[in-house]
C-alpha cells in the first residue's frame, strides 16, 4: 500500500511537471498496477512449481510401488530360504553326528544330539543305551530330511542292524536353542 501511495504522489508532482492529458495519466496508472500485479505473481507461480513437483513425485511413487514391493518379496524370499538352507545344514550335521555316534557305539555322544521319550532322565538313557547297544549298526544313511515348521523337521534314515535293512523316522525339534532328535516314539515302551 505504501509503494501505491509513493506511486500516486510521484504521479502528481509529474503532473505538476508535464502537461499530461487525463488519458496519459490512465495509462501511467495502468502500467504501474499491471507493474504492482506482476510482481506478485511470482510468489504464485512458484507455489505451482512446489505442487507440479510433489504431483509428479506421487505420480511417480504409485508407478515404482509394484516394483519396489515385487523386489522386497523377492529378496525376503531369497532370505528365508538362505536360513531354511542354513537351518536344513544344521539339523542334516546333527543327525549326521547321531548316525556315527550309532556306528561306533559312542553312546554318550548319541545321549547328546537325542531325547528319549522313554528315558527323560538323561542318565536313565545313557545306562539302558548301554544295555541295548550290543547289536551291530551298519550302514547308516539319511533318505529325506523334510522341514515341517521353523522349529521342527523329520527324517527319514536307513541303517544296518544285525544285518537286517531298517528304515525309520525320527521328528528333530528345537528345544532351548538347540536340536534334539527325538526317538523312542515307534518302539514298544514296556519294560
Amino acid at each position: 500500500m505504501s509503494e501505491l501511495k509513493r506511486m500516486e504522489s510521484s504521479l502528481q508532482s509529474m503532473d505538476k511537471k508535464f502537461d499530461l492529458t487525463e488519458r496519459d495519466k490512465n495509462e501511467l496508472y495502468l502500467q504501474f498496477n499491471n507493474k504492482l500485479n506482476t510482481s506478485k505473481r511470482p510468489a504464485y507461480k512458484k507455489y505451482k512449481y512446489y505442487l507440479a513437483a510433489t504431483a509428479a513425485s506421487i505420480i511417480f511413487i504409485i508407478l515404482t510401488l509394484p516394483s519396489i514391493l515385487s523386489f522386497l518379496d523377492t529378496s525376503s524370499s531369497h532370505l528365508s530360504n538362505s536360513a531354511t538352507s542354513i537351518t536344513e545344514k544344521e539339523v542334516e550335521n546333527i543327525v549326521i553326528k547321531y548316525l556315527t555316534a550309532m556306528e561306533e557305539k559312542d553312546i554318550e555322544t548319541m545321549v547328546k544330539y537325542t531325547d528319549d521319550i522313554r528315558f527323560p532322565d538323561k542318565s536313565i538313557q545313557e545306562e539302558q543305551y548301554k544295555d541295548m547297544l550290543p547289536q551291530e549298526v551298519t550302514d547308516t544313511e539319511i533318505i529325506d530330511l523334510t522341514m515341517v515348521n521353523n522349529n521342527e523337521f523329520e527324517v527319514i534314515i536307513e541303517l544296518v542292524a544285525n544285518d537286517f535293512l531298517e528304515r525309520r523316522t525320527f521328528p528333530v525339534l528345537k528345544k532351548d536353542g538347540e536340536w534334539r532328535i527325538i526317538v523312542g516314539q515307534d518302539l514298544d515302551l514296556a519294560p
